[in-house]
């Protein structure tokens, strides 16, 4: 029988939060992708019709600028993306291949890519506006990587959620 828990108290102890699941460090900057908190008023119909709920946010730090702030992003999106990451590195050892995570909708708030060239080389580039002062500001940035940080990020991905199918009961995400 699975037990169902849903105060964002029970949730948090389940999760230990902040949640990194991105996490690039390009030696002058630093880009985070976070889960941060779970959506407070959740029950058992609204978790068995759309999955656990929570919000996401970045950290952004390069050559003295430092900023934190939360995003448009659900975890649907994210599990597209971990799906879609993990087949683009897998596709002919990540050449000519690509994932997206961007916000649903129409409205531009959040982008963020991986994109594999003809040669197998990696670059992460996004944008993301924040969500505490109407999405008028946010970030743009753009970084080679070594494809070698790809499997740290899948890990994490994955982990979190194994860890969310065990609590929801189910592994549908929206």
């Amino acid at each position: 029988m699975i037990k169902f828990v849903y105060s964002c108290e029970e949730l948090e102890k389940q999760i230990k939060l902040p949640f990194d699941l991105i996490d690039i460090d390009t030696g002058s900057g630093r880009f985070i992708l976070r889960f941060i908190a779970f959506d407070k008023g959740q029950n058992e119909y609204s978790v068995k019709q759309s999955g656990i709920t929570g919000s996401f946010g970045i950290v952004y730090q390069s050559c003295g600028m430092q900023c934190e702030f939360p995003i448009d992003l659900t975890v649907g999106n994210l599990y597209l993306f971990e799906y879609q990451l993990d087949d683009a590195y897998d596709i002919m050892f990540g050449r000519n291949a690509s994932a997206v995570l961007e916000n649903y909708g129409t409205l531009n708030r959040s982008k963020f890519s991986v994109v594999f060239d003809k040669r197998g080389r990696c670059t992460a580039k996004g944008h993301f506006k924040n969500k505490n002062n109407g999405y008028t500001d946010g970030i743009s940035f753009s970084a080679e990587l070594d494809q070698s940080c790809i499997p740290d990020m899948l890990g994490s991905m994955m982990r979190f959620f194994d860890k969310l199918r065990e609590l929801q009961g189910h592994g549908y995400f929206y």
